[in-house]
């Protein structure tokens, strides 16, 4: 009776030049480098307009801050089945204002173009992480002395020039310390990117760690997953360098 056996050779560095030459890792690494960013920044955008909004003595300014948080506390599953339907071709109420406003004259397929595919991507990132930068830029503000705006007004500022010259300052360090977070966990997204589009169409919306986890999971291409999984680890160790030297105790956030 004879016995199966598998004959295993160690290959050395061959799994990463494998990775390195096939096209869908450049492919992946470039879009899922996009998502990140431009899904980030937009975050930051948003989400310090609306804590500086927040910042306002306004009428219902609590029920308002509670409400921001909901898109972050919606799991992610129930958040992309509710932004499908917003974005149906067919049924679709984003689709129907567009065309009521003349901006559009058809319907478009939103997860079938692959431009307009990545752009509802990170549509729907942004309005369910933006809460985070929200809260993170509303509790430095909180802490600012209501005095420095005073002397400003006294001294006949702008607007633009009070942002400019005394709010944009008094965030610059948070604000930094929230964009390595946030772009640290964007290019780290998978359960969103895997759920929403699958990566297309066409691998348009295809990022590094769904493509670790097809080629692993998929392909059962064990060596190179764990290759692509390392790859990943490697610039994101850079980002969490940097993020942690900015929190060493003798550096103030501003608090």
């Amino acid at each position: 009776m004879s016995t199966l056996t598998f004959k295993q050779s160690f290959n050395g560095l061959q799994n990463y030049f494998s990775i390195v030459r096939n096209p869908e890792f450049l492919r992946s690494l470039y879009y899922g480098t996009i998502y990140a960013i431009s899904s980030t920044f937009l975050q930051l955008i948003l989400g310090t307009g609306v804590a500086m909004l927040l910042n306002k003595p306004l009428k219902g300014r609590s029920i308002a801050r509670a409400l921001i948080l909901v898109p972050y506390g919606i799991p992610v599953v129930v958040l992309v089945g509710i932004w499908t339907w917003l974005l149906n071709d067919l049924v679709g109420i984003v689709n129907w204002v567009l065309i009521w406003m003349g901006i559009i004259k058809v319907s478009p397929s939103w997860l079938g173009d692959p431009t307009l595919a990545m752009i509802a991507l990170i549509s729907v990132s942004v309005y369910k992480w933006f809460p985070f930068v929200t809260f993170m830029v509303l509790a430095r503000l909180q802490v600012v002395q209501k005095e420095v705006y005073e002397a400003a007004a006294i001294d006949g500022t702008s607007g633009f020039q009070e942002f400019w010259y005394i709010t944009l300052p008094l965030l610059k360090q948070i604000l930094f310390i929230v964009l390595l977070v946030r772009f640290i966990w964007m290019f780290n997204k998978f359960d969103v990117v895997n759920i929403y589009t699958g990566g297309g169409p066409a691998g348009r919306t295809q990022n590094l760690p769904l493509l670790t986890y097809e080629t692993s999971f998929g392909y059962y291409l064990l060596g190179e997953g764990a290759c692509l999984g390392v790859f990943a680890l490697g610039i994101l160790t850079v980002f969490a360098y940097i993020y942690m030297r900015e929190l060493k105790p003798h550096k103030s956030v501003g608090y």
